[in-house]
């Protein structure tokens, strides 16, 4: 329950241009294997949504992959990745049926390419790529389905200022070099740079982020021309400036969905990139102080965006078992 008077919140949403309606919330009766945050999701089709690394209460770092069944609710521990990972970005490619993930932890430094064995319920990974002494942190992944190539984005290795933007091409055949540092792109080191590749409009869009310098909340819309390779800065922002990251994409509608990550104002923001209309939802009966550091997921046939872990609203317990959905 929200501790704040609901009633003048309320007044506050309904009065702000981006307000648009209330979509229900809904907390699962089942828990994760163990109460976690900084982790990432995907959904793979199948009823299936696959949960990488995260941190426990106990600031444990995991190294974990399960299987998260939509069907029974049940979770499957499917495999372990090369290194502890958390704090990173990841992106499934359905034509390959692989997730990358990369950054995070300075445990893995490289990218990570995950193969599904959903017959068998395990995984294998191979490293992917060479970025020497440079751990990314706060990393976001986006999948250019067109061109079948990657982008990353995250914060370079104190050392390595303006290191934080790469390309990752399968296509090379020395694996060494599939990620390339694109370099001189970027104004300034940034990090949980939410990211999506339309293939409307054939761009890369980077959302929100921190500016590492001054530890600057962003409101930014980015808009990465592969063709042309070139970033532009677009004229709309976010409704709120936001440092968590935590996005998906809705293909079919052509819609951006991300959360403002405050711990008192349960707002879900969103952008369409053929129009450039922005706005955002206030989310009625989401938990108070939860809506920061969980893995989100987009499962486009339920149209439902799930939720795992997060920070827990105690803030000395640090983590939560928690499952949510938001229906669309």
């Amino acid at each position: 329950m929200l501790q704040f008077p609901f009633a003048l919140f309320l007044l506050g949403i309904l009065s702000s241009p981006f307000a648009l309606s209330y979509p229900d919330v809904y907390i699962l009766n089942a828990t994760l294997p163990m109460p976690i945050t900084y982790t990432s999701a995907q959904y793979v089709g199948g009823n299936q949504i696959y949960i990488l690394g995260g941190v426990t209460s106990s600031s444990t770092k995991l190294d974990t992959v399960y299987c998260f069944n939509i069907t029974d609710e049940s979770f499957t521990l499917v495999g372990h990745l090369p290194g502890e990972v958390y704090t990173g970005g990841s992106a499934y490619i359905p034509s390959e049926d692989v997730i990358l993930y990369m950054g995070g932890g300075f445990r893995v430094p490289d990218l990570i390419r995950i193969s599904l064995n959903h017959s068998e319920d395990t995984i294998s990974s191979t490293i992917e790529g060479n970025i020497g002494n440079n751990d990314l942190m706060f990393t976001r992944v986006a999948w250019d389905s067109t061109r079948r190539q990657g982008y990353i984005l995250g914060k370079p290795y104190y050392e390595n200022p303006g290191q934080g933007f790469y390309l990752y091409d399968p296509a090379i055949e020395n694996v060494q070099e599939r990620l390339q540092l694109i370099s001189g792109v970027w104004p300034g080191d940034v990090a949980n740079v939410a990211s999506f590749y339309d293939s409307v409009t054939d761009k890369v869009y980077f959302l929100g982020g921190i500016r590492w310098e001054g530890s600057v909340s962003l409101d930014t819309i980015y808009a990465w021309d592969p063709t042309n390779e070139t970033l532009t800065l677009l004229e709309e922002h976010l409704p709120y400036s936001d440092t968590d990251g935590n996005l998906i994409w809705d293909q079919e509608t052509g819609t951006a969905w991300m959360f403002h990550d405050s711990t008192m104002w349960p707002v879900l923001m969103f952008f369409k990139p053929t129009t450039r209309e922005v706005g955002s939802i206030h989310l009625e009966h989401f938990m108070e102080y939860s809506a920061i550091r969980f893995g989100m997921a987009w499962v486009p046939e339920l149209r439902r965006i799930y939720m795992f872990g997060e920070n827990h609203e105690e803030w000395w317990l640090y983590a939560t078992d928690r499952i949510q959905y938001i229906q669309l």
